[in-house]
């Protein structure tokens, strides 16, 4: 029997928790299931008592007094996995639920061994997790675009209208994704030798650090990590497959066009974050044609955009500049793993190594 880790972050409130843990335990299939959350810094949810919640569907609670963003949090469960004898890695949204089948199909894309991730169709959906009508595409699958943006294919579109096939992508979000055993190892980065510039800017990561798996690029903390794996996993040869047969629904907060109605901390994070992409993986020599519409235009609209409009994300440019260093020694890291990979690899093609 496959056995599946299920880990959730929470941070502050988490409304939709309920369903989202209903519907991982409502799931049909012959597999076995460990779910955990972790609460990253005390929350503000009122009469909700998150240990009984935990306790009502079997999920393990951990705890952190401080809050390390989503990357940290997620390393110390994929410390936890690489640990244990599961076979899967699967994180979730807390404002995500998972059709009955869905976990189901997803395991039976791929195997353990098999260097892959696989990423679910998700459904744009209302307060309690319920599809919104008519279905709305929230994701399927991430995709990269000349001025060094990513967006979620499909975005937006009704379901009816769009064909939907297995297969890989360029990128999967991170509301919801499964993981080989395999892909976990391959994706697991070197911990930073001098990790100063990440604590100066998120002084609470530097307890534990050392212990923890660097699945995820804390830096990052939270937003955008998911591009920067996907954009890791290419470098690796980590296959990104989509499976429209598994399907979850999502409440979706986070989109370009409301973003004058995010926090300021959400924005910080995506300013910072879309340098820190371009510092770890992209280059204009080896990918000219984001020249002109990325490394100038794109850069250009957010920098003034920032100075003229939007000035409390200045602190993430700064943090951005703080950054540099521990980002450029990251891109040497994996430049010297990814040319490892390819030297050492398999005759077997990773796509073939699935089972799509």
């Amino acid at each position: 029997m496959k056995k599946v880790l299920a880990h959730i972050v929470v941070f502050e409130d988490f409304p939709h928790l309920q369903y989202c843990l209903h519907s991982l335990r409502a799931g049909r299939g012959d597999f076995e299931l460990a779910l955990e959350v972790t609460e990253n810094g005390p929350s503000k949810s009122g009469n909700v008592d998150l240990q009984a919640l935990c306790d009502q569907f079997g999920a393990t609670l951990y705890r952190n007094d401080g809050n390390l963003g989503f990357s940290g949090a997620h390393n110390q469960a994929a410390t936890r996995f690489l640990a244990s004898d599961y076979d899967y890695f699967l994180i979730v949204n807390p404002d995500l639920a998972l059709r009955e089948n869905a976990l189901s199909v997803l395991l039976q894309t791929i195997e353990p061994a098999a260097s892959a991730i696989i990423c679910p169709l998700l459904i744009r959906a209302d307060d309690k997790l319920v599809p919104v009508q008519p279905q709305i595409i929230d994701s399927a699958g991430m995709e990269f675009v000349s001025s060094l943006r990513h967006f979620d294919r499909y975005a937006g579109r009704q379901l009816k209208d769009v064909s939907l096939s297995v297969g890989p992508v360029p990128g999967g979000s991170g509301a919801c994704l499964l993981f080989s055993r395999k892909s976990v190892h391959m994706l697991v980065l070197p911990r930073d030798s001098s990790p100063l510039a990440l604590f100066d800017v998120f002084p609470q990561l530097a307890e534990g650090y050392r212990e923890r798996e660097q699945l995820f690029d804390e830096s990052f903390f939270a937003y955008r990590e998911d591009a920067e794996l996907s954009l890791r996993a290419r470098k690796f040869g980590v296959l990104i497959c989509f499976q429209p047969e598994a399907v979850g629904f999502h409440v979706r907060r986070v989109t370009p066009e409301r973003r004058s109605a995010l926090s300021e901390d959400i924005n910080r994070h995506s300013v910072r974050n879309r340098f820190l992409l371009q510092l770890l993986h992209w280059s204009p020599k080896e990918q000219p044609e984001t020249i002109l519409p990325g490394f100038i235009l794109r850069n250009l609209v957010v920098i003034l955009g920032v100075l003229f409009f939007e000035r409390t994300s200045m602190r993430g440019l700064v943090e951005a500049v703080k950054l540099t260093p521990f980002a450029w020694r990251g891109r040497k890291r994996m430049q010297r793993i990814a040319k490892s990979y390819s030297s050492n690899m398999n005759a077997e093609d990773p796509i073939e190594q699935a089972s799509l």
